[in-house]
């Protein structure tokens, strides 16, 4: 089993902005797999993360079809949930982009986050008119990127409007995705935008954070700042903070958590150890086997090499080797004694004592940690 988040890039509110998918992980799954995960999701991208070093993880990207080389909004979503679940005394955390070879970076600012992207400006590029045709409306201006399309118009109100054809933008020779820009008609806002992705099956990206990579540098020479509000005029609508940083691009938002859930993979004997809280002596988890959860404390002792790890369970408890095993008649609930370091070694490893009440119960010596908290719960 594998916790999943879903969190709200560039959003005020739940229902807002981009909904990112985020799994983080002990170490990398196959790539088929996640494919298939994030193919299942069917959000515009699941980010999948694994730790590399203190507060830096390796970050991968997928698409319902398959690895992006960088996603603006599934960065912020990922930090956003490592920030509440794994990393609450952070304020910066750094991702190695594996596909793509970029060190990115995450900051508390307030109550938004401050991700550092790469600047890609665009270059000028000839228009064509299967370009207007596909966007149903003929842009002032073109550019690209190595990757992207950049259309460039007069109007807000023909941003707001618009409505490609997406089985025709799927033809464009050029653009793995197509931008839209303008430059806002109101205070608000210094620029409005959307994406189009009908190449990758998302035929509109909610708010897209990496095209602020290259609007930044664009917007930056038109109106003489180095600081730009934009708003992303999708549905769900978003806004994002952008600043100018010479090689690098500052882009800020808010976010809101939508979901924590669980994907079942990989059989039905999987398990999962999620951190809810930890101090310098103590941390707490939840223990999740199947459709059972358990508490997991785990507790070190000052000034003594020896941690106590104890898994609660509804019915009993496990524990590691640290009582005499006398005491484990003592107990008043079913219990089971490991030689265990660590969670993962009590879950896969076999007791090596059993009570009474645990036997009475149905536990048995060549039971798994998973297999009693199952039973205990």
């Amino acid at each position: 089993m594998l916790k999943y988040y879903v969190a709200d890039a560039f959003a005020d509110e739940v229902f807002e902005g981009n909904p990112a998918g985020v799994c983080i992980l002990d170490e990398w799954l196959s790539e088929d797999l996640m494919k298939k995960i994030a193919m299942e999701n069917n959000l515009s991208e699941t980010a999948f993360a694994v730790k590399e070093d203190e507060r830096t993880y390796g970050l991968r990207w997928f698409t319902p079809v398959g690895e992006i080389d960088l996603c603006g909004h599934a960065t912020f979503g990922t930090a956003f949930v490592l920030f509440r679940f794994e990393e609450q005394t952070a304020d910066t955390l750094h991702f190695h982009a594996k596909k793509c070879g970029h060190h990115l970076i995450v900051a508390k600012n307030g109550d938004m986050l401050a991700m550092r992207f790469p600047t890609i400006a665009p270059e000028r590029y000839a228009y064509a008119e299967y370009m207007g045709e596909g966007m149903g409306a003929v842009p002032s201006e073109v550019y690209r990127t190595e990757r992207d399309l950049l259309l460039v118009y007069d109007s807000e109100e023909t941003i707001r409007n618009m409505k490609p054809d997406f089985a025709k933008l799927k033809e464009f020779p050029v653009g793995l995705s197509v931008y839209v820009t303008a430059k806002s008609s109101g205070n608000d806002y210094d620029i409005v935008a959307r994406a189009f992705w009908p190449k990758i099956n998302v035929n509109e990206d909610p708010v897209c954070g990496t095209m602020y990579c290259t609007l930044m540098p664009f917007w930056r020479e038109r109106l003489g700042k180095d600081a730009l509000v934009a708003r992303q005029l999708s549905a769900r609508g978003g806004t994002v903070y952008c600043s100018y940083n010479g090689d690098s691009v500052g882009i800020s938002g808010r976010g809101a958590l939508y979901s924590v859930g669980t994907i079942f993979v990989n059989g039905s004997n999987e398990y999962s150890i999620s951190k809810i809280n930890t101090t310098d002596t103590a941390e707490l988890c939840e223990i999740s086997v199947e459709n059972k959860r358990a508490l997991g404390i785990s507790v070190n002792i000052p000034g003594a090499e020896l941690q106590i790890l104890q898994i609660r369970c509804q019915k009993g408890m496990l524990f590691c080797r640290v009582f005499d095993t006398s005491v484990v008649e003592k107990l008043q609930f079913p219990a089971a004694i490991f030689s265990a370091p660590k969670f993962e070694d009590m879950l896969n490893n076999n007791p090596i004592h059993l009570s009474k009440a645990a036997v009475a119960l149905g536990a048995t010596a060549d039971m798994t940690g998973r297999e009693l908290v199952k039973l205990f719960s």
